[in-house]
């Protein structure tokens, strides 16, 4: 499902990656741990293509996006890729199905169709997110500003996270 090769990153003079050589399966969970300026978010916006490397390959799904052109990368990742945010990145102005429809309009399908699609991938996980919004259950990733804006980013991040299930 995602395999790295050889992947190195410099900024200036700074090698923050020095030949990253990584396999992860479909279905394995995998922790990135580390010291603060180990690398670890420059890893993971490159696994996501949201950060190129210096040199390597990244295979996702059979694809070796680094070689795909912009408007290409962008269509992968709509279509492939689904991100948990540490920060509010959906549309509050949204329901969690809305949010999880984006990718569906964007690729310009119906908004019925999107709707449709958006429901069959993720009952359990639109069930969770109701179960969320109604306290029945809390998850603490974030720093507890209070407890609605907690609940609030949790919300966010696991409806972003829904295409990664």
């Amino acid at each position: 499902m995602i395999q790295l090769e050889g992947i190195t990153k410099s900024f200036g003079a700074l090698q923050v990656l020095k030949g990253i050589d990584l396999e992860i399966g479909k279905g394995e969970v995998v922790s990135i741990v580390g010291p603060s300026g180990a690398g670890k978010t420059t890893l993971l916006q490159i696994m996501g293509t949201l950060d190129k490397p210096d040199g390597g390959r990244i295979i996702l799904n059979g694809t070796e996006v680094n070689r795909l052109k912009e408007k290409e990368l962008s269509a992968f990742r709509n279509r492939e890729i689904g991100f948990v945010f540490q920060f509010h990145q959906l549309l509050p102005e949204f329901t969690a199905v809305e949010n999880v429809m984006m990718p569906s309009l964007i690729q310009g399908k119906s908004s019925g169709t999107a709707r449709k699609e958006a429901l069959d991938l993720c009952p359990v996980k639109l069930l969770i997110l109701s179960s969320l919004a109604k306290g029945l259950f809390r998850f603490q990733i974030f720093p507890i500003i209070n407890e609605k804006e907690e609940q609030n980013k949790t919300d966010r991040s696991i409806t972003n996270a829904l295409f990664l299930f």
